[in-house]
């Protein structure tokens, strides 16, 4: 016969749920608590009469325990509708999200901000695109997944602040801080994680990798000159490891939902309110008349005469043909009721920016120049590096080794250099030539159209690496010397 001792202990052993327990219903609140306190009152009245028979100190544990057990019991708080009063959600992925990658974001933000410019103002769409993932794992920790309809209208406040980043970097192309608006640029698409199934985390990575060329463009720049501004370059791969994390311990195979949320509605995103539309135009007030009626009865009678509506028109002589007077075609009368048209407006010429050939600290800047074929870069070092930008129908000599070369939105411009350490970049350029008199590791073309690479001995180990690029040629010195064109294969 099973004894009191062991009735209790197996009472005392259940663990009464926390508050914050989605198990907290109703039916628990109004049934499992109050067949708890039945039992609690039974077995206090069997061992008043054990504790009279029994010396037994063990009994006397047992009954505090079970007291506890159901003062915690009766504290439990109960809402509205059986839901507990905590129910706030999987807090857990928002929690996750909060500890684990905001503090390195807000880092990025600090860094972005001392560092001042550009980057500052690009830091503002990044913290805005950061706040709209957050929202939408907060919409995802309190509702069902959605179907496949509403799922891009949940995405599109997220869709949109990525875009915003990425067109600041298109819209500011000449700013001397471009490399690190490039690395932005590339970056900020991996909180598209959310909408890949089932191996966001590889995305994420892949993303990682694209960043990593402009990122190690500022490592570079600023290594030894500014810590700031290098430590701003390896945050990257920080934020990275931290999403990555947050994304393999509560995202393995894509975002979240919860299983026994609400449904999930564009509504449900948390955000600003929008605007409040504008007031509604006034409604012209439009007042009935009587002639277009008659106009459109007439019509109709008119035209039920047949062929005899043509009676009424006036028959045009020969003296009133152009072709066949050749006194009216000489004398080129125009009525006066004609209005000449207006021309329309002619757009008004871009403003010209005036040429510019400096060194800014251990960057050539040379931009905007129009039929210059003498422009000398002999000064150099391996610290320093060539920004060419806007320059049509020139030709730019770099001579000595330096540690890149970047031409930008260029037309007919020829590019001489000895030695690069780095790589040459060719982005947005259309009809450009470009001539190694020395070793350079890499070559890059992107968005190019119509280009020529001809390369001396020292060079033909380069890789080249060409995208969204058309008419390119690689020329190699033959055994006669002669210039050959390389045949290359694309992967």
């Amino acid at each position: 016969m099973t004894s009191a001792a062991d009735m209790i202990l197996g009472i005392v052993q259940y663990k009464a749920p926390t508050p914050s327990s989605q198990a907290s219903t109703s039916l628990f609140a109004t049934t499992e608590d109050h067949f708890l306190l039945i039992l609690t009152k039974t077995f206090q009245l069997r061992l008043s009469n054990d504790f009279v028979m029994a010396s037994d100190q063990r009994l006397a544990s047992l009954l505090d325990r079970l007291e506890s057990v159901t003062d915690r019991l009766e504290k439990i708080p109960v809402g509205k509708g059986g839901q507990s009063a905590g129910d706030e959600g999987n807090t857990e992925i928002v929690e996750g999200f909060d500890q684990s990658v905001q503090p390195c974001f807000n880092t990025f933000y600090e860094l972005s901000n001392q560092i001042g410019g550009d980057v500052s103002k690009h830091v503002a769409l990044v913290r805005k695109a950061v706040e709209a993932q957050r929202e939408l794992i907060v919409t995802a920790s309190k509702c069902k997944q959605p179907d496949q309809s509403t799922l891009p209208k949940l995405l599109k406040p997220l869709s949109e602040a990525i875009s915003a980043v990425q067109n600041f970097r298109e819209k500011n192309r000449g700013s001397k801080q471009f490399n690190h608006l490039s690395a932005v640029s590339e970056f900020i698409p991996c909180l598209g994680w959310v909408a890949v199934y089932p191996k966001p985390v590889n995305y994420i990575k892949q993303i990682f990798e694209s960043t990593q060329f402009y990122s190690n463009k500022v490592l570079k720049e600023f290594k030894e000159t500014d810590a700031k501004q290098a430590d701003w370059a390896k945050l990257f791969a920080k934020i990275t490891i931290s999403l990555s994390s947050y994304v393999t311990d509560f995202h393995t195979t894509g975002l979240t939902w919860n299983v026994d949320g609400k449904i999930a509605t564009p509504s449900a995103v948390v955000g600003p309110a929008p605007p409040p539309p504008p007031p509604p135009a006034a409604v012209p007030v439009i007042i009935a008349s009587k002639r277009p009626a008659d106009s459109h009865s007439a019509l109709l009678s008119d035209l039920n005469r047949g062929d005899e509506v043509t009676k009424g028109l006036k028959k045009v002589t020969n003296d009133m043909k152009t072709h066949k007077n050749p006194a009216l075609r000489a004398s080129g009368v125009v009525s006066i009721s004609s209005k000449p048209a207006k021309s329309a407006a002619a757009p008004k010429p871009a403003a010209k920016s005036p040429p510019v050939f400096r060194l800014e600290g251990k960057k050539w800047v040379v931009e905007y120049h129009n039929g210059k074929q003498d422009l000398v870069i002999s000064e150099t070092n391996m610290k320093q590096t060539v920004y060419v930008y806007k320059c049509d129908n020139c030709v730019i000599q770099v001579k000595g080794k330096v540690n890149s070369i970047a031409i930008d939105s260029c037309k007919k411009t020829v590019v001489i250099f000895d030695n690069v350490i780095s790589l040459v970049d060719f982005v947005n350029c259309q009809s450009v030539k470009a001539q190694a008199n020395g070793a350079v590791p890499t070559i890059s073309i992107g968005k190019t159209d119509g280009i020529q690479v001809y390369c001396s001995e020292a060079a033909m180990s380069a890789t080249i690496i060409s995208s969204k690029s058309s008419e390119m040629n690689v020329l190699i010195p033959g055994k006669d010397g002669d210039m050959v064109r390389l045949r290359y294969k694309y992967f």
